[in-house]
């Protein structure tokens, strides 16, 4: 006679439910871990473009003498024109260096040509190729906003790239008293006290401080509040709104500011309720700030990498903006 195996009993519902109750456990446990993963590899992303930047800047020096300069007015400036249409800024002069030089090449940037993603003065046909152009080098990988987006504190509406990587001007005040910066009224202090100001071209030995202890690109990938306010007004890639270095400035003015380069004037992740970039004291002074945890990326004028904290002093941080104020600090 044959004998059938026994039959096994199905799970009770209390059972059931004490194995999802587990399974949620071991998730919620996982969860976090795999969330921290992802973003010390996006960390570890951004960093690598930031050292892709250091190198570009480098091969810059040694072929001109000197870095770009942070922000540039137009060649042929238009009367009238809130935007100086072939201004450019750093992002754009290290093309070359960046492995985009089929793209600079294809770019006009001499003329009345445009680089700006405003639609008052939209790019020429041959700049065309800018409008939702993403190169994933000037994007950090924790920032999810739309890197073509207009946010209502910019004029992006045609959509060309918006940086998470600024220029560092200087810094306001500076740290030993000069008379280094101009105030706009209603938009904050422009200085030329650091590596990559307007209308200016620094070199090594301009960086009396040294190099490893002069900042020169830092992070602006997060937000300040709830609200994107970085130096992308326009467009990352247009420059400077006015013709002169800051040291020939004589009448303070309101369009007197600059995009893709900051003043330093404000802790990094400083958060406000200002949400308008030309309200004071944001349109000069873009606050340096991410999405990592506990701080942002920095390349130094070395070309070395560090993170620096949200607990950097202010002062500490003022100092490193600024290429000759004889104050050295070093870090951990």
């Amino acid at each position: 006679m044959k004998r059938c195996p026994p039959r096994r009993g199905a799970f009770t519902l209390i059972e059931l439910l004490v194995v999802i109750a587990i399974i949620a456990i071991l998730i919620g446990l996982l969860l976090p871990a795999v969330q921290k993963v992802r973003e010390a590899a996006a960390r570890l992303r951004c960093q690598n473009n930031l050292k892709q930047f250091g190198v570009a800047l480098h091969n810059y020096e040694s072929s001109n003498a000197t870095f770009p300069q942070g922000s540039s007015s137009a060649t042929t400036p238009v009367s009238g024109s809130f935007y100086n249409i072939n201004a450019q800024n750093w992002r754009v002069r290290l093309f070359p260096y960046m492995e985009q030089g089929a793209l600079h090449g294809k770019l006009d940037l001499g003329g009345t040509a445009s680089l700006s993603g405003y639609s008052g003065t939209p790019p020429s046909a041959t700049n065309a190729i800018l409008l939702k152009l993403v190169i994933s080098t000037y994007r950090c990988p924790s920032n999810p906003d739309d890197p073509t987006g207009s946010p209502p504190s910019m004029d992006n509406q045609l959509g060309t790239q918006l940086i998470d990587y600024v220029g560092i001007a200087g810094a306001y005040p500076d740290p030993i008293g000069r008379a280094t910066s101009v105030y706009q009224s209603g938009y904050g202090y422009i200085g030329n006290n650091g590596c990559l100001p307007a209308n200016e071209s620094v070199g090594f030995k301009s960086i009396t401080d040294g190099t490893s202890n002069t900042m020169i690109i830092a992070e602006q990938s997060g937000k300040v509040g709830t609200v994107n306010i970085s130096s992308n007004y326009g467009g990352g890639w247009i420059g400077a709104q006015f013709n002169q270095p800051i040291s020939q400035i004589t009448t303070p003015g309101q369009l007197n500011f600059a995009t893709g380069i900051t003043t330093v004037r404000f802790q990094i992740n400083a958060r406000s309720t200002v949400s308008n970039a030309s309200a004071l004291p944001y349109h000069t002074n873009t606050v340096l700030n991410s999405l990592h945890t506990g701080g942002i990326n920095v390349v130094f004028a070395d070309g070395s990498v560090r993170f620096l904290t949200d607990s950097t002093p202010m002062a500490t941080l003022q100092n490193l903006s600024v290429k000759d104020d004889g104050q050295v600090f070093t870090l951990n």
